[in-house]
């Protein structure tokens, strides 16, 4: 019996919602893994493309193929390496379709073919790992009509398909027979190995078939809307099965597709059994955040300088019905608060209900030589590498690092979060490092300014001194690199500068002679973007100032300054997934209100 549940649970089961739940939003999706014969062009008539357009809307059919590739790890293309791999684990898929085996067959692929077992087996568990159990097919390859490339008939009908045969009893897999479909056709496979378009079109038409007459006893998915739950707060959990199943969801009889709303109180795991022809299961693990709970609590900006008037907001979020005290102040459960700290701060968020829960945020001051200005702020780049991250160069962790694509030249763009007369920088290089590379100040109408070049890049931790440019973007162009094995590796990049701002000298402080509101940037943005703006020294001192953002229809969805300020230069950083649940990708404006002065900037959102 599982633990975690209770009569209001149990009175909500019965009560199940005859709603289905699979509307275009949420199809079931189905990664369709292969060669040349899967890849199919990638055009409209490749068998998954078409299989998309055939089976309906419930249904999101996407193809992962890459030709010439193998099962097998040894050989000489083998799927195992291709970021297509990756990607078909990411798409999370309902359903995944394996068509494997035909490239093994080449006499220097097959030479490991004792490995090909093994591998097919290790290929399937991976889609299985995770918590994942997806529908597997392990499919049989195509008849080979004539040899080509190596590739040859009797390694696939004779060694490889009796292969797959175990492999399907051994992992429980569905199988599509794509070699029966197609061993009376070679009309339709003109090359030998790859079909027309008419031999697609029959791939697809029995594809589709054979997804809609699934076995009984299959999970097809088994969804929650979310993997944890707060106070009150209600889950929807969705699933679907092959027809003709008898499907239990926690002991009780439900529909074969259905969803129920359930409320939790504690960890609980919820069961859904498919019986038939197979019998399939699949758990859900719903997690609980009590009252008192604090999900999250940072800042944007951890390091400033001192004497700079320099600002950083702190974000935080408690679980439902807790009570929150910010510095001894009671505060929202969510909320945000900018910081003009003089000294060194430490904010203390203490959040209360059935648990007590405590968490800090430091905000540094430090000398402007001190302060390396690079840190956590907002950077992007030419490319990335899979799993290398490009905010790996700002964390003031040297352990991690990025990796661009591999091609000749990459760069990287700094956003300092203001305009710097910027003097050094440090940039750690990894085992694949610049040779020739330049440091360039980059402007808002994209403008470019070099200010360091350097054609004899050795490697190592170049720290690069005496720089004279002031700006706020600051590039690093990668012109060429030691090795063409990957691509270019940074561990860290370190910027130094000191603050300064163009206008009329006010005493010791430099103020603005005249209103300004910049292009946000980076622009388009996601989900952060950073807007400057200068308020004048003919504006009076502690007037009421706004910055608040709009949607298209001039409906306002954030406000992000509402207060009385002085003259001086401001940057305020918009994050637009901590604004009502997250906001969509489209078009926003920014509008700022000073006084008598009012203008507005248009910014767009690309999730």
């Amino acid at each position: 019996m599982l633990k975690g549940k209770s009569v209001l649970l149990l009175i909500i089961i019965i009560q199940i919602s005859l709603v289905q739940i699979f509307a275009q939003n949420e199809p079931i999706r189905v990664a369709c893994i292969g060669n040349s014969i899967t890849y199919g062009g990638q055009g409209a008539n490749s068998y998954p493309q078409r299989t998309n357009t055939l089976i309906g809307d419930e249904y999101y059919v996407q193809n992962f193929g890459i030709s010439g590739t193998t099962m097998l790890k040894n050989g000489d293309f083998p799927y195992w390496k291709e970021s297509a791999f990756h990607d078909a684990q990411d798409f999370d898929p309902d359903i995944v379709i394996i068509l494997l085996g035909t490239n093994d067959s080449k006499p220097q692929n097959w030479a490991f073919g004792d490995e090909f077992y093994d591998d097919y087996m290790e290929f399937i568990s991976v889609f299985r790992s995770n918590g994942k159990d997806p529908v597997i097919y392990a499919c049989y390859p195509l008849p080979v009509f004539q040899t080509l490339a190596g590739i040859n008939e009797p390694v696939v009908h004779d060694e490889i398909i009796p292969i797959i045969d175990s492999v399907i009893t051994s992992a429980n897999t569905l199988s599509i027979d794509f070699y029966a479909l197609m061993k009376d056709h070679s009309d339709l496979v003109p090359d030998g190995v790859h079909p027309n378009t008419e031999g697609y079109n029959m791939m697809a038409e029995f594809t589709r078939d054979e997804l809609l007459s699934m076995p009984s006893g299959q999970v097809i998915l088994f969804r929650s809307v979310s993997m944890a739950a707060e106070l009150d707060e209600e889950i929807v959990l969705k699933w679907k099965t092959s027809e003709n199943s008898n499907v239990t969801f926690d002991g009780q009889s439900v529909n074969e597709s259905d969803s129920v709303t359930v409320i939790v109180s504690e960890e609980t795991t919820y069961e859904l059994i498919a019986e038939g022809e197979y019998t399939d299961t699949a758990r859900i693990t719903i997690d609980f955040l009590p009252p008192g709970k604090i999900k999250s609590f940072n800042a944007d900006q951890t390091l400033l300088e001192i004497g700079a008037g320099d600002t950083a907001t702190i974000f935080w979020d408690a679980s439902n019905g807790s009570s929150v005290n910010l510095d001894g102040q009671s505060v929202d459960t969510d909320g945000t608060l900018r910081v003009t700290p003089e000294v060194t701060t430490t904010y203390t968020l203490i959040a209360t209900g059935d648990i007590t829960d405590t968490s800090y945020v430091t905000i540094k001051l430090l000398e402007a030589d001190k302060l390396n200005r690079a840190f956590n702020r907002t950077i992007t780049a030419s490319s990335t590498a899979r799993g290398y991250f490009i905010e790996s160069v700002v964390d003031g962790d040297p352990e991690t690092f990025w990796v661009s694509e591999n091609s000749i030249s990459a760069w990287i763009n700094i956003d300092l979060g203001k305009d710097l007369n910027i003097n050094r920088a440090e940039i750690d290089w990894g085992d694949i490092y610049a040779t020739t590379y330049h440091l360039q100040l980059m402007a808002e109408d994209g403008s470019i300014t070099s200010i360091y070049s350097n054609t004899a890049g050795d490697g190592g931790i170049d720290d690069i001194t005496g720089l004279e440019g002031f700006g706020r973007y600051l590039r690093i162009l990668g012109i060429a690199k030691n090795s063409t094995d990957s691509g270019y590796v940074v561990n860290e990049i370190e910027v130094y500068a000191t603050s300064g701002i163009t206008g009329v000298e006010s005493g010791n402080t430099i103020i603005p002679d005249e209103f300004s509101l910049d292009q946000n940037y980076p622009n388009p943005f996601n989900p952060s973007t950073s807007i400057e703006y200068s308020i004048p020294s003919s504006f009076g001192e502690n007037e009421q100032v706004k910055l608040s953002v709009l949607d298209i229809l001039g409906r306002e969805v954030a406000v992000l300054v509402d207060e009385n300020q002085s003259p001086g230069n401001y940057n305020v950083n918009f994050n637009a997934d901590l604004i009502n649940g997250g906001l969509s990708s489209g078009i926003y404006f920014y509008n700022l209100d000073a006084g008598n002065y009012s203008t507005v900037r248009k910014m767009i959102l690309m999730k």
